[in-house]
């Protein structure tokens, strides 16, 4: 995904470079659109960085069973099983504050664990 640079001065925005002032419109043009596409080189580095990081833990955790840092899983651990959790709530029919105390949740966790899919 590349953005177009318009340009500092179509919003009367100035570049103010420390040591050399203001920047003039020809110069602080180039000077910005360089700096732009650098911060999207970076920005796609640091994506790609995440997606291998990904990769290798997922592969990890396929042949171990746990992740290339040692973790069992590679998002946010489970709390409760969330069937049970959705049965419980249903069978007494529970509000989600009361299943939440039952099982020692948050309000948001009780909500994730019982969207329908």
């Amino acid at each position: 995904m590349v953005r177009e640079y318009r340009g500092e001065t179509t919003k009367g925005v100035q570049v103010n470079i420390r040591g050399l002032g203001l920047i003039g419109k020809g110069v602080g043009e180039l000077i910005v659109a360089v700096l732009a596409q650098v911060a999207e080189m970076e920005r796609e580095r640091i994506r790609e960085r995440t997606a291998n990081g990904r990769d290798v833990a997922r592969a990890s955790l396929e042949a171990t069973g746990k992740t290339h840092r040692g973790k069992p899983s590679l998002g946010r651990p489970a709390v409760a099983d969330a069937g049970a959790v959705r049965a419980w709530r249903k069978e007494n029919s529970a509000s989600i504050s009361a299943t939440a105390k039952h099982f020692n949740l948050s309000d948001s966790t009780v909500k994730r664990y019982c969207i329908t899919v």
